[in-house]
């Protein structure tokens, strides 16, 4: 007969929490001593614990087959955008050490608490009666949460948005998904998840350098994505079950949103070879309007030609002006630059080192939302009255 014991689970959770302040508080600063040692020793203990005061663990659900399928793929999908962004972004080395030794301590550190967290959170929750299994689900959660975060730098207010978005944001999603996955009564899926999607990080020999924002999406809404295919399927089979013919939407179809968005995204920060830019000046005018977007495609200086238009840094700002002549001094590449609307060329040559990329073509009006936004969040306007006005 399975124990169902709230009492007990509360205990448990209540150790987790203890623990969790004690840790984060204290141990921590420790390092390499706690993440090596007390950490894997404690949720080995959990795991004693449990074997203890729990009976036998529950039945797996009749879903576990397809949690399964769509965990591997999701972690899969998780990777492969990854892998993906290797060709686009800057690269550097990983800085795990990637011998022999150093996997297996980073197997203790960070895929053994894994395994034991997803079994001890699976174990707690399919440890009570129905009544109580979704208090006792969101409390878990929370917990994890919480033992998930840590300690973070939180001495700005600039760094505490992006530790939000970039850190919390997505242990938030992946605990949610996981909770669910444990309501469900399977634990190896969620295991499957977190292991290979944290596993591309610790064995990967380059790693990309991705835009926080980037992260923020891939390693929250692939967890969102996961917990949506996993209530669509439970849902199917319970329409089958009763026999019933309703529809429901196969989230397989958002799918392909989720993946243009993601592209677009990436599209929109430049993380592609090419770029959009809205004009927010009139010194293109005739050519290139005020609200128009322009795209760009990154370039190496001898592939720019007189006549073309190009965007290059100036100071705190960006301009688009069109190419009139070039030359060069003491081996580098000067180009004399001009609006199309301005009367003279600009004050100054843009040097080889100041191009960022030029025009492949435009598009008219759509840059305006853009362009009003970006005046609405300026706190200091540049001063570009010289480039503007061609003096």
């Amino acid at each position: 007969m399975l124990q169902k014991s709230r009492k007990t689970t509360v205990l448990i959770l209540a150790i987790l929490v203890i623990y969790s302040i004690i840790a984060n508080y204290s141990l921590v600063s420790y390092g390499l001593i706690y993440y090596s040692i007390v950490n894997p020793l404690f949720w080995f203990m959990c795991i004693v614990l449990l074997n203890i005061l729990f009976a036998k663990s529950p039945t797996n659900t009749r879903l576990k087959k397809e949690i399964t399928e769509y965990s591997l793929i999701a972690s899969l999908v998780y990777v492969g955008i990854y892998i993906l962004s290797d060709f686009f972004l800057d690269v550097g080395k990983n800085p795990y050490s990637l011998g022999i030794k150093g996997i297996l301590i980073n197997c203790i550190v960070y895929i053994f608490p894994i395994v034991v967290k997803e079994y001890v959170r699976y174990r707690l929750i399919n440890n009570v009666y129905e009544k109580d299994k979704k208090f006792i689900a969101i409390l878990s959660c929370i917990i994890f949460i919480l033992i998930d975060i840590g300690i973070l730098d939180t001495s700005n207010t600039i760094n505490l948005i992006k530790i939000f978005f970039a850190d919390i944001l997505p242990i938030i999603a992946v605990n949610i998904v996981c909770t669910y996955m444990a309501i469900n009564k399977t634990w190896k899926p969620a295991v499957y998840y977190r292991t290979i999607t944290i596993a591309y990080w610790l064995i990967m020999p380059i790693l990309p350098k991705v835009p926080w924002i980037i992260v923020t999406v891939v390693d929250t809404v692939i967890p969102i994505m996961l917990v949506v295919n996993i209530r669509y399927i439970k849902k199917k089979k319970e329409i089958s079950k009763n026999n019933k013919e309703e529809e429901t939407a196969n989230p397989r179809t958002l799918i392909p949103a989720v993946a243009l968005v993601i592209l677009f995204l990436w599209f929109g920060m430049g993380i592609f070879p090419i770029k959009p830019v809205a004009i927010a000046s009139g010194s293109m005018e005739k050519t290139i309007s005020v609200g128009d977007i322009v795209i760009l495609k990154k370039c190496k200086p001898v592939d720019i030609e007189v006549g073309d238009i190009i965007q290059y840094q100036k100071d705190n700002f960006t301009v688009v002006h069109r190419v009139i002549s070039k030359y060069e001094e003491q081996g580098k590449k000067l180009f004399i630059t001009k609006g199309d609307n301005n009367r003279m060329p600009d004050k100054e040559p843009v040097s080889e080192t100041q191009v960022l990329a030029k025009e492949i073509f435009s598009i008219k009006y759509i840059g305006y939302p853009a362009v009003f936004f970006s005046r609405i969040n300026l706190k200091e306007k540049p001063d570009t009255g010289s480039i503007e006005k061609g003096k």
